[in-house]
């Protein structure tokens, strides 16, 4: 009885940490219309340098345009600019809603 208690307290603990990590929400959580700041790229390598190129830093607010059917991809407004990205790239991106 008592390794079913650890385990259970274990796993309790691995949600708030999770919970934690995640505080901000990601690109890929939004809706159509919705505004945001960027709080943090969290992709790295070729496709957070790629993002970081097209705009996406700390602070920028964007909006999202639309979506496609299935989600992928999503149309933002950055700095002026229309650009689609993955939902995969969008879920990297933690934004908060303004």
């Amino acid at each position: 009885m008592q390794e079913g208690i650890n385990f259970f307290n274990i796993i309790m603990i691995m949600i708030i940490i999770i919970t934690i990590e995640r505080d901000f929400m990601v690109i890929a959580d939004l809706n159509n219309g919705d505004k945001f700041k960027i709080k943090k790229v969290n992709l790295r390598g070729e496709t957070g340098k790629r993002l970081a190129d097209m705009g996406f830093s700390k602070d920028v607010e964007g909006k999202v345009i639309r979506s496609a059917l299935l989600g992928d991809p999503i149309q933002v407004k950055i700095m002026g600019y229309n650009i689609s990205i993955r939902k995969s790239e969008a879920k990297g991106v933690s934004v908060e809603l303004i």
